[in-house]
């Protein structure tokens, strides 16, 4: 089990240094573009300094979980069950991701909206493909269920990521 951990430590490391390179990316858009205020802001940068570090917390502590599914030869039942309550319980317990707003019946507000799309944007980067988010977002955004106000955001941070990819 011990090595499983250790290899999903490693791939979590990745993703954060991946979340943070899309924030880096966004942050001038977003501070001249969003309607943030500087505590907004400060909160931001923490949050995505902080990015999905909880998998790892006492209180969470889903990455047995997860580090078993992806790295375990031989997934059984239980393996699997494991795997989806950790995913179920990090995505209510997360502020980043859609299902801790919904399940409380409250829109996502801005900061987090941006911190779920670093989120996403950081599997282009692993792909090597940073326009990807462009077409993945467009297979899946009717299983995000995401709101109105929520949409409207999500879509200016697609055009100015397509933005980017005029200035290569």
């Amino acid at each position: 089990m011990d090595k499983y951990l250790e290899k999903y430590k490693l791939y979590v490391e990745d993703h954060r240094k991946k979340v943070k390179l899309a924030f880096k990316l966004l942050y001038p858009f977003i501070s001249h573009n969003m309607d943030l205020n500087k505590e907004d802001l400060e909160q931001l940068k923490v949050n995505i300094d902080n990015h999905d570090k909880s998998k790892f917390d006492e209180e969470e502590n889903t990455a047995n979980a997860y580090a078993e599914f992806y790295y375990c030869e031989n997934v059984d039942d239980e393996i699997l069950e494991n795997f989806e309550n950790a995913v179920r319980l990090h995505k209510i317990n997360n502020p980043h991701h859609i299902n801790y707003w919904h399940t409380r019946n409250q829109e996502m507000p801005t900061i987090y909206l941006i911190e779920m799309f670093c989120d996403w944007w950081s599997f282009s980067f692993a792909k090597n493909d940073p326009m990807e988010i462009l077409d993945w977002y467009n297979k899946n955004k009717e299983s995000i269920n995401l709101r109105d106000k929520e949409i409207e955001t999500i879509q200016k941070l697609l055009t100015f990521v397509k933005t980017l990819d005029k200035q290569k």
